[in-house]
């Protein structure tokens, strides 16, 4: 059962926590969970895996093979092995049908500073870009507006001057 936690901003975030299991310590797993909905998938990747060794990420495929039992989580090997293991994690957190208890963090030294470096320039650069266009459309309609208005009150001083003399007097 998927409920509601409070971020540090104060909003609330829906993370894939269940919060009638007891809280699990541990920090990779606590700074995966309460990222996931504000950073890309490759950036907590990443962070994790220049944070964190080989022992932490172990300690977390671990903790969470024990909270996932629809799925296996291998111990992987290779080169990358870390880096696969952390987007397994990470996507584990993601996952809305998972059951996962709150993770937290005892030793706040143990989770990565981060800060405006870290974060998805060009998600940013093309939310600027959407909001230029908007802005550039805005102004384009306030124009045709003013433009309107214009020829509606030209439109009323001549129909002003052109009802006095029309329609012409009678003759009787």
């Amino acid at each position: 059962m998927a409920d509601a936690t409070t971020s540090a901003a104060g909003t609330d975030d829906v993370v894939s926590a269940d919060v009638s299991l007891p809280p699990e310590v541990n920090e990779l797993l606590c700074f995966i969970q309460q990222k996931v909905r504000i950073m890309a998938v490759n950036d907590i990747v990443k962070i994790c895996a220049d944070f964190y060794s080989n022992e932490d990420t172990e300690e977390g495929r671990l903790v969470m093979s024990r909270h996932v039992i629809q799925k296996r989580l291998p111990k992987l090997k290779g080169a990358d092995a870390q880096v696969r293991t952390l987007t397994i994690l990470v996507k584990l957190c993601l996952d809305p049908s998972l059951n996962l208890p709150i993770f937290c963090a005892v030793n706040l030294a143990k989770l990565p500073p981060v800060d405006t470096d870290h974060v998805d320039v060009s998600a940013i650069l093309s939310e600027l870009n959407a909001l230029r266009r908007e802005v550039r459309a805005v102004s384009q309609l306030r124009e045709e507006v003013k433009q309107l208005k214009d020829e509606l009150r030209d439109n009323a001083v001549l129909r002003a001057s052109t009802d006095n003399d029309f329609p012409p007097p009678t003759k009787k």
